[in-house]
This record gives C-alpha cells, sequence and structure tokens, in this order.
C-alpha cells in the first residue's frame, strides 16, 4: 500500500517537473513585452513653442523647443521610443489653440502607444504648455497603453518590473517536492532497518 502511494507521489511530482519545464520553455520563447517606461519631459504638455512663418496670410505651429519621447523599454534590451505631438500642429491666419495629442512611433518601433483617453483635448495656452481641458492641468498622463503583437499593456509613468514567469515557481516547487520527498523515503528506510 505504502509503495503504491510512493509511485503515485512520484508520478505526480515527474509530472509536475515535466509539466514546469514545457512552460518554461514556452515562456522563453513566448514574445517580446515591456519591462519599463521613462517619459521625457517630465510632464508632455510643456516644452512647446508658437513659431509664425509666412507672409500676407501667416502660419502659426507649434513646435517643440525640447523634444517630447516616451520610451518603452523591452525584455530584450531595445527600446520603442515615441514622439508626442498636438493635432493639428499649425493652422493659417489664426495660432491653434484647441488640439489633440498623439503618440508617433519613432524609426524601429515593435509596438504602438496611446494615452489613457484617446486624442486628448489639450489648450494651448501662453504659447509654451499644453493643457488638459477638463482639469486646467498641464498634460502629464498618469499611465499608457502599449500594444505590442496582441498584447495590450498598462504601463504606469515610472513602470519598471522584471517579471518572475510562474513556470520558474512551478519547476522550483517540483524540485523542492521532489528532494523533500526522497529525504522523507531514506528516513524511513533507516528507521526501518
Amino acid at each position: 500500500m505504502k509503495q503504491q502511494n510512493k509511485k503515485k507521489l512520484m508520478c505526480f511530482l515527474i509530472f509536475a517537473i515535466v509539466l514546469g519545464v514545457m512552460g518554461f520553455t514556452k515562456e522563453v520563447k513566448a514574445a517580446i513585452f515591456p519591462i519599463s517606461l521613462s517619459v521625457t519631459p517630465d510632464k508632455l504638455g510643456t516644452g512647446w513653442e508658437l513659431q509664425v512663418s509666412g507672409g500676407f496670410f501667416p502660419t502659426y505651429s507649434i513646435i517643440e523647443a525640447v523634444p517630447h519621447i516616451v520610451a518603452v523599454g523591452l525584455s530584450d534590451g531595445t527600446f520603442d521610443q515615441f514622439s508626442f505631438g498636438p493635432v493639428p500642429s499649425s493652422q493659417v491666419l489664426y495660432p491653434p489653440q484647441f488640439v489633440n495629442g498623439a503618440f508617433y512611433p519613432l524609426s524601429g518601433a515593435l509596438g504602438s502607444l496611446s494615452p489613457p483617453v484617446q486624442s486628448p483635448d489639450l489648450w494651448f495656452i501662453n504659447n509654451s504648455d499644453l493643457m488638459e481641458l477638463d482639469s486646467f492641468e498641464i498634460y502629464d498622463p498618469e499611465y499608457y497603453w502599449y500594444a505590442l503583437d496582441t498584447e495590450i499593456y498598462k504601463l504606469p509613468k515610472g513602470y519598471s518590473a522584471i517579471p518572475v514567469p510562474t513556470t520558474i515557481l512551478l519547476l522550483g516547487s517540483g524540485l523542492i517536492g521532489l528532494a523533500v520527498s526522497r529525504k522523507k523515503i531514506k528516513r524511513r528506510q533507516r528507521w526501518a532497518v
């Protein structure tokens, strides 16, 4: 009877280990995922200028005084970078005041980035800042939606994480269980003799 229980236990532990190894290899082959997010400048609504060009019919353009970049660090060591800008960014005869914000992928970006609210309503004020119309605060999203392949990730500002796949935990628990059961078997054999 005890022999059958030992066999069942051993079969279960071997099954758990095999399942853990299969899951682990699947995780290794899995798609790339985000591990960090950084925003430059700290608030995307700051660092803008109004530029006027043209003659009789002037064109007013909102341009960057400093680059507005959101960088997403990926698990393979690369970065997806996105530029933020107002839409529309220029207008004839009168300076643009009410605009929307959009993210544009820079070369080599694998995914796409969007703000919490699709096309946020912004107000260009003081010829230097983009403010949110609903809160009258300088535009500064608390989080971003990052889409890569078929996955969508919610990344808070300042996000930094190195995930531990659950399959490693499953494999580890299977190995620990195997070691513990082996130790118990040896103890019982010692006392039986």
